[in-house]
């Protein structure tokens, strides 16, 4: 029979996972390292990931090859961790991030039109621009006699100060 090397409740839930991804781990292994986003899923790459063998686990099977066992009569768990172990986490990960990158393109590209369409709106605000120039006007009629009366401009942090301003 098949030799189970792997915890009997965390071999069930790798099961159940493995049975949810209807591929061998040959296919897995090919696919992954040709990198070809359309013959994985990013579920599936997802579910491999949530299920990566353990460094323990990792060792064990390692230490079972190494005693010269036999790898085709280990459990279908412990073939699949033996095929992921040899293909990497890392390599998992950037295989998630290529199937990731399109979407958080277009959003990160989305936003940075939406700044940039701000960014133009309030710089040709003729309004924004009439309330900076009075805001200026303001304070050096209230600074009036003092250096600061004669002011050319101000920081855009002190308009947060605006609303602690007392009227006469």
């Amino acid at each position: 029979g098949d030799i189970s090397l792997i915890d009997q409740k965390r071999s069930r839930n790798v099961q159940i996972a493995i049975s949810r991804i209807r591929m061998t781990e040959g296919e897995i292994v090919a696919s992954i390292q040709s990198l070809d986003l359309s013959r994985i899923s990013l579920e599936t790459l997802l579910c491999l990931k949530s299920i990566y063998p353990t460094k323990e686990e990792i060792k064990l099977l390692r230490r079972f090859e190494g005693d010269g066992g036999e790898t085709s009569q280990l459990g279908r768990v412990e073939r699949m961790f033996l095929a992921l172990a040899k293909i990497g986490l890392r390599r998992i990960d950037h295989l998630i991030f290529m199937h990731e990158f399109p979407t958080m393109h277009s959003q990160t590209e989305r936003s940075l039109t939406l700044v940039s369409n701000a960014i133009t709106a309030l710089m040709s605000s003729q309004s924004l621009r009439n309330l900076l120039k009075t805001v200026l006007f303001l304070g050096n009629y209230m600074n009036a006699g003092s250096k600061k009366g004669k002011a050319y401009g101000f920081k855009m942090s002190t308009l947060m100060s605006l609303s602690g301003v007392k009227s006469a």
